[in-house]
């Protein structure tokens, strides 16, 4: 049961990468040494519990312990993050507010009517 436990980790919505990576450790670590996959693919298996992007970063990165990967995943998620939000500024940027459908804008117009 433990190595389909394993098999099945994957990060939570909203769980941190610190409390993620902990549940990871808890359960690889208790495997028995016999059944327990090498480090090597532990930090194959790791990866892949997060999203394409993030699994992406973790790879390309080139980590040699599960250790390492670890404490990288911490600084990728914040990468991704400062990125995200640089990108959503852009793009509201580019709104304009004339074209723009949001409930904001319209109940601006009706008061404006009503006016």
């Amino acid at each position: 049961m433990i190595i389909e436990e394993y098999n099945q980790l994957k990060r939570l919505p909203r769980e941190i990468v610190q409390q993620f990576s902990s549940r990871f450790n808890q359960v690889y670590f208790f495997m028995p040494i016999n059944i327990r996959p090498p480090p090597g693919s532990a930090i194959l298996h790791y990866p892949e519990a997060f999203g394409l992007e993030m699994e992406f970063q973790l790879r390309e990165r080139n980590l040699v312990t599960l250790e390492e990967m670890q404490n990288s995943a911490v600084d990728v998620e914040a990468n991704l993050l400062i990125r995200r939000e640089k990108l959503k500024e852009e793009e509201m940027k580019n709104i304009d507010p004339e074209e723009s459908t949001s409930l904001e804008v319209k109940l601006d117009i009706l008061v404006s009517a009503v006016e």
